[in-house]
């Protein structure tokens, strides 16, 4: 409506819709206000004031406000299918474009529905009201904002710490999971009045979402959603795209700063014009003080202290931690959320913490600090002189268990810092030496501990009750039960074939598994404790050392592991560069002088050996020495592939190409696939066919593929299945797997540009489907005779490729950049979320840029043996959720080129 209509007509417009039923209010106010966003926040809000709530929201009863905030309102409502159960209930502000914010954050739920952590509210989907309104329906959580409950309950530092602590490892569990919150601050951390004070993160992946619906036409400092005050510098700058987990770990130090010394790092000085853009400026410009030279007596009383003792508390150590984690630059603060919190567990225990200077004298207090305890039982030993030698034992004993008491907690926590740090070495090569030889030396010192909580171990169990239980088999058991189940049903469904026959050998399997399960079944010993801290206490304590046995294992162990990377190191440098020293001077020789590469300049490449020129495709071929023997070429000029053999690197030359395509070019193109543009790669390395089960299994130790025969293989099927592409592997799976040995998925520009091969039309074959006889693997006339004639979906009907299942690598005609299978056979993953083409590509790489972060689905490619010639277009796209490892679904390596040293 117009603002320039009268007051009478505005209070005219509330008196009839507090006259309507409270469901339709809402509906009439939208209807009244709906070019006037400001006045229909206004008259809700006078409604609001006057006692007003909707009855209904969607399918949900709401049963009051909880609070309303910059993004909207939140109810206390109830759900009543296909459960009862109370949610929390937020509605957003109307000038948000819900239909962007819905989709958005459909997508992102996705991801979030891979976090199960108590320290987590969940979030259970989203709808709009009548009006179009978006909401968000997350788990209600019985809490108060995390600040208040220590003030409320004048909590220390000790144990505001220790709900910090918690806080820091619910945040990194969604790290972990890909999903960055962007909005942490205390109503954002809510703790529950049980077991002492449980915290719990809300509105993951909200923030991002009402970010992606924020308005276009909105000024600089309105399209920065969230809390100014608790944001990192990367994201209060409007438009950065720096925003990451190191953002989440900045709020983190807000939370930890305010909570310390009851203020945050920069407030917000007034609510006059220009205030936010101060601040904003001040965040961004300004140096953090520390938060020891913050506190006042008001917080000081809040933490049950005087303010000059509590500035003395968190001065030194406390102080250090909360500007790590505050660096203006996120390269300088904590790496996780997780470091962080070991961190400040390290102040808790009396440790030198990481941010704290490394100066001998630190240490040195740190350590008398540290062993105070017995420092103190020392003292009293003159004191035992008069009062008895009993006296000064238990009291010695006290000490020690007290100390081996926040020992098991420290070497926990240290422990679970090595594993994750481990997991960061790769790939083997000699840049990493030095950090792994720091790391296996403080592992080393944390393993020499383990006979030290060892006997603290045989200790606890002198005072327990040993009983004999029968260790459940669990789920394990129940599952094999169900396949087996189903397996039988399956079987007498079928009539004799060889499919038949395949069907009985994993039923055989299954019952092998059962039984041998139940057998194992043997009776066990449990130690039973009264007292249930002291029974959490062994529980914890037996599995650290033996988490502690097995991190020192010579043999199996992660530090007698992490020796072996080394020893791969040296010998990989010896195969790959000085053993073939002759051979990569020939290659850069051969490849500057061939005109395929337009006198491109080569170096040596650690892991590869030249294997010299395709003669069919002209193009330099290398050998992953990692990854398995060199293989051996033809007469023909194609290589014998072996269950043995490495994977072949074709170098692929750099140059531009049109990718995508449209309907005016492709009738069988779907709207994804346009609109065509041109992009420039730089020269890369491909591997030339898909990776096979032997390599896989050589690299990562496991064998994912489903047609695995139950029984032992005989010889000749160990040697099919291991030239066979591996197929059922996640993304992720496959992402971590080829960074170990220096490899990456290729982007989609790397893969549509390579499987084309210089050419333009669908097929790299021609325009005409029946062109790809003998070039590819799909679903045809080989499958339906397979099937017995009982296909489970279409099938090519010109086709007989000889292969019902999946072709062994290089069975097929290859494309002109000598690749294999790029049509057919497995679907190949790439490196890049599912995106349209309208997002910019990076250069050289062609990695396509998220605007929106992209949708929580990666790019596959190429199509596979289950798939019509329609998707084995060059063109052809499709999107896999990455946590699904689907039949079919196999990768194609890559590797960057490095360049000569000073380009």
């Amino acid at each position: 409506m117009d603002r320039g209509d009268s007051r009478e007509a505005i209070e005219r417009i509330l008196r009839e819709a507090a006259a309507l039923d409270p469901a339709d209010q809402i509906a009439y106010l939208e209807d009244a206000c709906r070019d006037d966003p400001a006045l229909l926040d206004e008259l809700t809000s006078r409604l609001r004031a006057g006692g007003f709530v909707p009855r209904r929201i969607g399918p949900y009863r709401v049963l009051s406000v909880l609070g309303e905030g910059g993004m909207g309102t939140v109810y206390l409502a109830e759900e009543q299918h296909p459960m009862r159960r109370r949610v929390a209930l937020k509605i957003v502000r109307s000038d948000l474009h819900a239909g962007e914010m819905l989709a958005r954050f459909e997508r992102e739920r996705q991801a979030l529905a891979l976090m199960e952590h108590s320290g987590i509210a969940r979030v259970y989907g989203t709808g709009t009201t009548r009006r179009g309104r978006p909401y968000f329906v997350m788990e209600y959580v019985d809490g108060i904002p995390i600040t208040r409950f220590c003030d409320e309950r004048t909590l220390g530092l000790p144990r505001r710490l220790e709900l910090f602590i918690k806080v820091c490892l619910a945040v990194h569990h969604a790290h972990q999971k890909g999903i960055i919150h962007r909005d942490l601050k205390p109503t954002n951390v809510l703790v529950a009045d049980e077991d002492g004070g449980s915290p719990k993160v809300i509105d993951f992946g909200v923030a991002r979402a009402v970010e992606a619906g924020a308005a276009p036409e909105r000024t600089s400092e309105a399209v920065i959603v969230g809390t100014l005050e608790h944001m990192s510098p990367e994201q209060a700058t409007p438009g950065s795209k720096d925003v990451d987990t190191r953002s989440d770990v900045y709020a983190l130090g807000v939370l930890l700063y305010e909570l310390l010394s009851g203020r945050r790092p920069f407030e917000l000085r007034s609510r006059e014009v220009g205030a936010l853009a101060d601040l904003q400026r001040r965040i961004v410009e300004e140096p953090t003080r520390p938060p020891s030279a913050a506190v006042d007596a008001g917080a000081a009383a809040a933490r049950g202290t005087s303010r000059r003792a509590l500035a003395r508390a968190i001065a030194g150590d406390l102080d250090w931690i909360a500007l790590k984690a505050l660096e203006k630059d996120p390269r300088h603060r904590y790496a996780s959320a997780s470091e962080l919190a070991a961190d400040v567990q390290r102040y808790l225990f009396s440790e030198p913490v990481l941010a704290g200077p490394p100066s001998l004298a630190y240490r040195a207090r740190r350590f008398v600090v540290r062993r105070r305890g017995l420092v103190a039982a020392a003292a009293i030993v003159g004191l035992v002189a008069i009062l008895g030698a009993a006296v000064w034992v238990r009291e010695h004993e006290v000490a020690e268990e007290r100390l081996a008491d926040y020992r098991n907690l420290a070497d926990r926590l240290l422990l679970d810092d090595f594993k994750k740090r481990a997991d960061t070495l790769w790939p083997t090569w000699p840049e990493n030496i030095p950090r792994m030889e720091v790391w296996i030396d403080g592992a080393s010192r944390l393993a020499v501990r383990t006979e030290f909580h060892a006997r603290r171990l045989q200790e606890m169990r002198r005072r327990a009750r040993v009983e004999t239980v029968a260790p459940p088999a669990g789920g394990r058991l129940d599952d094999l039960v169900a396949v087996r189940d189903a397996l039988r049903k399956e079987l007498a469904a079928m009539s004799p074939s060889g499919e038949a026959d395949f069907v009985a050998m994993k039923l055989k399997q299954a019952e092998d598994q059962i039984a041998a399960l139940r057998a194992d079944a043997a009776r066990a010993q449990r130690y039973v404790f009264d007292l249930p801290e002291d029974q959490k206490l062994h529980d914890q304590l037996a599995a650290l050392v033996l988490d502690l046995r097995t991190l020192g294992d010579p043999d199996r162990g992660l530090i007698a592991d992490m020796r072996r990377r080394i020893a791969q190191i040296h010998a990989l440098e010896r195969a790959t560069l000085d053993d073939a020293t002759a051979e990569w001077a020939a290659a850069a020789a051969a490849i500057a002088a061939s005109p395929r590469y337009a006198g491109l300049a080569v170096t040596p490449q650690i892991g590869l050996v030249p294997l010299g020129a395709d003669p069919i495709s002209g193009l330099y071929e290398f050998l992953h020495w990692r990854s398995g023997e060199r293989p051996v070429r033809r007469a023909d000029g194609r290589y014998v592939i072996a269950p043995e053999t490495g994977m072949v690197l074709v170098l692929i030359p750099g140059g531009s190409f049109t990718m995508g395509t449209d309907r005016g070019s492709d009738p069988l193109a779907w709207r994804a696939e346009g609109p065509p543009h041109r992009v420039t790669l730089a020269p890369f390395f491909l591997s030339k066919y898909e990776m096979t089960r032997g390599q896989w299994r050589r690299v990562a130790a496991s064998d994912p593929s489903l047609f695995t025969p139950p029984r032992a293989p005989t010889e000749t099927e160990r040697a099919l299945h291991d030239v066979q592409p591996v197929d059922q592997v996640y993304w992720q799976q496959s992402h971590d797997v080829l960074a170990r040995i220096g490899l990456e998925l290729p982007t989609e520009a790397q893969w549509e540009y390579a499987a084309r091969g210089g050419t333009t039309t669908r097929w790299y074959t021609g325009d005409d489907p029946r062109s790809l006889a003998g070039h590819a693997n799909l679903h045809d006339l080989a499958a339906l005779r397979a099937e017995r004639g009982t296909a489970y979906a279409r099938y090519e009907s010109w086709l007989d490729d000889g292969f019902a299942a999946l072709a062994p690598v290089g069975s097929l005609l290859p494309n002109p950049f000598g690749l294999h299978d790029v049509a057919g056979n497995v679907g190949e993953w790439c490196r890049d979320w599912f995106q349209v083409y309208d997002c910019p590509v990076r250069p050289e790489t062609g990695e396509r840029i998220p605007v929106d972060d992209g949708p929580m689905r990666r790019v596959m490619r190429g199509g596979g043996r289950g798939s019509l010639a329609t998707m084995a277009r060059v063109t052809a796209r499709e999107h896999i959720d990455p946590s699904i490892a689907e039949v079919g679904a196999g990768l194609r390596p890559s590797r960057r080129l490095v360049p000569p040293e000073g380009e």
